[in-house]
């Protein structure tokens, strides 16, 4: 066997299901945008569906057509107003579908400065400076309080539902970018959408995904299993991030642009060991949730979690 037919048997070896074709799928409402209440607390998450359709990447030998099934998409980058009922348990309410007790779930550390560089953190804009696996725990916490699975989405759903209806003579009308930006992040839903009804993919802040970045396009594993997560992935960093930002150039805020979390977003962080929670230097850093169109069990919920999150 190959070193690479070994790679990709290894990389299908831990992939997380995550649902793909072939799944009991509930049609109900699949087609249908809907807006998510926070039990608890005030906060709600509009949520978009993007419909099944085909992609076009860039692979590690070439490229290659991906096959993708529906899903919905929080319609704006995660804001404050939805992240801070996670991050202070005083804002976290009783009520919810799930039988969990709120103070037992682990809550990202009080900040010790101001992570958003005084930019602001008002409930519209989108909440920034954390780490990847401290949005893998807020979408945790969030099936918690909704009984429904939400999470980050991969690479290949991040740029599919990027792509759709965006093209370049729209593209500047939907992206905050360091030429009209003003040297800031702005609120969310402020530029155009894109044709799923999406916005801000482009600039303002740059989004996680659930993957490691690859800088030579997409593996096979990927293309294969467009849904799954191969995992774990390696180390603390390198963690995809999609869209670019409010302070990158127009041209790298694109629906193809990508870049390595590292640890240079915790220069300023006075803890050893580092923060599991927060990357007080990547103010441009955030993220939005996707959930897969499914029945998933609480089993299977509970087996994605804690793979994906380390600590």
């Amino acid at each position: 066997m190959s070193h690479f037919s070994l790679q990709c048997l290894c990389l299908r070896s831990l992939m997380i299901f995550v649902g793909i074709a072939g799944t009991s799928i509930s049609l109900l409402g699949q087609q249908s945008s809907y807006i998510q209440d926070i039990p608890g607390t005030k906060a709600s998450v509009d949520m978009v569906w993007i419909p099944a359709g085909n992609l076009k990447v860039k692979t590690m030998t070439g490229q290659s057509a991906v096959e993708l099934n529906g899903f919905w998409m929080s319609k704006y980058e995660i804001t404050y107003g939805q992240y801070k009922p996670f991050r202070v348990k005083e804002w976290d309410g009783k009520g919810g579908d799930m039988d969990y007790d709120v103070d037992a779930v682990a809550r990202p550390t009080p900040p010790y400065q101001d992570f958003t560089h005084g930019m602001g953190s008002d409930d519209d804009f989108p909440a920034v400076s954390m780490t990847q696996q401290a949005a893998l725990k807020y979408c945790e916490w969030l099936y918690y309080k909704t009984g429904i699975f939400y999470r980050l989405p991969t690479d290949l759903e991040w740029e599919y539902a990027c792509l759709g209806g965006t093209t370049e003579k729209n593209a500047e009308r939907m992206t905050w970018h360091w030429e009209n930006s003003d040297e800031k992040y702005h609120k969310v839903g402020k530029r155009e959408s894109n044709g799923y009804g999406l916005q801000d993919m482009l600039g303002n802040v740059s989004e996680y995904t659930v993957d490691q970045y690859l800088e030579s396009g997409y593996n096979q594993a990927q293309i294969s299993y467009p849904h799954m997560v191969a995992s774990p992935v390696r180390g603390k960093y390198g963690r995809s991030v999609r869209g670019g930002a409010f302070d990158d150039a127009p041209e790298d805020c694109s629906c193809r642009s990508a870049i390595p979390s590292n640890s240079a977003w915790q220069a300023r962080d006075p803890q050893i060991p580092k923060s599991k929670w927060w990357n007080p230097d990547s103010p441009f850093v955030g993220f939005r949730i996707i959930r897969p169109a499914g029945n998933f069990t609480e089993d299977e919920v509970k087996a994605y979690f804690n793979r994906v999150i380390k600590y």
